[in-house]
């Protein structure tokens, strides 16, 4: 607030208060930034799930940074990452109440120490360095929030934006999601700095993106078999009911002489084989009677408290072929213990051995799950995967995303079967090649996604990007951290 005091005139005249408009045009812009921002990182996802628009979305925020006070970044940061969180999440007010605002709140604390690290950088740093330390903090702090502290949740990450732009897509294969973020926010660091190189570069990246989407591959609803004569088999059913499964499935198999896998969503069983046997053996028999091979989701252990979600596998014999267990329970919910193994199973298809791996669930969220078991040899992916039937559609949207980079980033087919949907076949391009829409029960036939190697920069070499983009960070707070102190000493020097 400043006070303007009048001219004198023949009378007195008291001076009059006048409040300033420069504190609250601030608060406007920031405003009107973090609103712009929050509309744009929308728009990249579902519902609307344009991936082109991320590569401007941060910029907006990123423009207004430098011309705030510290403390308002934080809050602008804070009250814009609520607003895109709260918005892109509302089904978690569905799980779990009003203490869905707490969590919100928890993943906004990630966008205001992002904002809070980039308000740090000089305003004479060169735009390229200015760009790179953007891209550094932004993955630096994802990675975190979606694979290193208690409550991981990877959901609506920057780069899992691009996984239907298949100009970029590709890129995946070296650097992973988590590279594709930091490109997008160095791109959007990029644009901020208002240089119309920069700006032409961006719109005509744009435009590009755009144009190659007019020559995306088709999305077919059915795949024929493949030239080595197999089939796969999704079953899509909220029941979860044996003998509907055993209907669906049939559907697909009676009178197919191909070899065929089917596979069934997780928590087919909900009891483990040694409390509920008959279930387990009544399953095995079935396999045998229709001469498939299954994976089926269900528990292992010992009951009570003590048991692992698992994918079970039953060769067309009805002999037990072996058991994966989750990697990584889904917090807040009782869903089992979590397990460190990888194994890798072998399916004799035809005259050809194909080798999969089994991925549950929430699993597939994390990057290293797929990147172990496509180290240890699997040539694709089986996902049984569950949703509770009162779970929104969104959810199941926001889901169905990151089986595509899994796919890129590790050159390997995914096989996702799901309780309320969508179903996927994705090949090894990401390229979501036979799917069924959410809500519907039914069966997904198609071709195993055979074609990738398993091998890729990314899961050899490339996957320690975030790790580096951490190190970068933590360089910058400890020279920043360096430099003040110094800086202290030099004035306490002066002053002695």
């Amino acid at each position: 607030m400043s006070i303007r005091f009048p001219r004198r005139s023949g009378r007195s005249v008291l001076p009059v208060p006048c409040v300033t408009s420069e504190r609250s045009a601030g608060l406007l812009l920031a405003a009107a930034a973090g609103l712009a921002t929050v509309a744009l990182l929308l728009a990249c996802f579902p519902p609307v799930g344009i991936g082109a628009v991320a590569w401007i979305a941060l910029a907006p925020l990123l423009a207004v940074l430098p011309r705030l006070p510290v403390r308002a970044v934080e809050w602008t940061g804070f009250l814009t990452g609520l607003a895109f969180y709260a918005a892109s999440f509302p089904w978690f007010w569905v799980l779990f109440g009003f203490p869905s605002v707490a969590l919100w709140g928890i993943l906004a604390l990630f966008f205001a120490a992002f904002c809070a690290l980039v308000r740090t950088l000089p305003r004479g740093l060169p735009l390229w360095q200015r760009s790179l330390l953007t891209g550094c903090f932004w993955v630096a702090l994802e990675y975190i929030r979606a694979e290193q502290w208690p409550l991981r949740f990877s959901w609506l990450s920057l780069g899992y934006s691009q996984h239907d732009q298949f100009a970029i897509l590709p890129a995946a294969s070296w650097i992973g999601v988590y590279g594709l973020s930091f490109l997008l926010a160095a791109a959007s660091a990029a644009l901020a700095g208002r240089q119309l190189r920069v700006v032409l570069g961006v719109v005509a990246g744009l435009a590009v993106l755009h144009l190659a989407q007019q020559v995306r591959p088709p999305a077919p609803t059915a795949v024929a078999p493949g030239k080595m004569g197999a089939r796969v088999v999704l079953v899509q059913s909220e029941s979860l009911i044996r003998e509907d499964l055993y209907r669906l499935a049939e559907a697909e198999t009676r009178g197919v002489s191909l070899p065929t896998l089917v596979v069934w969503p997780e928590y087919v069983e909900q009891f483990t084989e040694t409390e509920s046997p008959e279930a387990y053996a009544e399953i095995r028999d079935w396999a045998d009677r229709e001469n498939v091979m299954l994976v089926f989701g269900g528990l292992s252990g010992q009951g009570g408290d003590a048991y692992s979600s698992a994918a079970f596998v039953v060769g067309p014999d009805g002999s037990d072929r072996g058991v994966a267990m989750k990697h990584n329970p889904l917090p807040f919910f009782r869903d089992g213990l979590p397990d460190t193994s990888y194994p890798v199973f072998a399916w004799k298809a035809g005259d050809v051995e194909l080798r999969f791996g089994a991925a549950i669930c929430f699993d597939l969220s994390f990057e290293r799950n797929a990147r172990m078991l496509a180290r240890n040899g699997a040539g694709f992916l089986v996902v049984p995967s569950h949703e509770p039937p009162d779970w929104p559609r969104l959810e199941q949207a926001q889901h169905a995303l990151i089986a595509p980079l899994r796919a890129v980033e590790n050159d390997i087919g995914i096989l996702r079967a799901s309780t309320p949907g969508p179903s996927q076949i994705v090949d090894h391009r990401g390229v979501v090649i036979a799917s069924l829409a959410a809500g519907r029960e039914g069966a997904l036939a198609g071709a195993p996604p055979t074609g990738g190697t398993g091998r890729t920069l990314y899961n050899r070499i490339g996957w320690p990007l975030p790790w580096v983009c951490q190190l970068v960070t933590v360089w910058w707070i400890a020279r920043l951290w360096l430099t003040r102190h110094a800086a202290r000493g030099h004035t306490d020097n002066r002053d002695s």
